[in-house]
């Protein structure tokens, strides 16, 4: 005849004490990061002038760089420029709702001037 076997799962248990100091740990670390990051994670009450910089999805100052096919807009704007160095590789590839300044302009010299002042 043949005896069955019963196989039991190993249980694990940890003591009381334990598992209150664990908590307490927890509930520690918890309150500190909120005490400590709360005062540091408030939006800021007033926004930045960014005058006709505000126009401009993309305003470099070396020279802008497009590695595919992109589609760039915005409800403020989606212009795309750079100054001092005003080159614009693959700029065909970019279809932009704002307006592309491929050369040397103006107005992304006072964008440029506005953003930084």
């Amino acid at each position: 005849m043949m005896g069955i076997i019963m196989l039991s799962k190993p249980t694990y248990r940890i003591s009381f004490k334990f598992a209150v100091a664990a908590l307490a740990l927890a509930l520690t670390a918890q309150l500190g990061f909120s005490f400590f990051s709360s005062p540091f994670a408030k939006a800021a009450g007033s926004s930045v002038p960014m005058g006709t910089a505000a126009k401009f999805a993309v305003l470099a100052g070396s020279g802008i760089t497009n590695t595919g096919p992109t589609t760039m807009s915005g409800t403020n704007g989606a212009a795309l420029g750079s100054f001092p160095t005003a080159t614009f590789i693959n700029s065909v590839q970019v279809t932009s709702t704002g307006v592309k300044y491929t050369s040397a302009s103006a107005a992304v010299s006072n964008a440029k001037l506005d953003l930084v002042s």
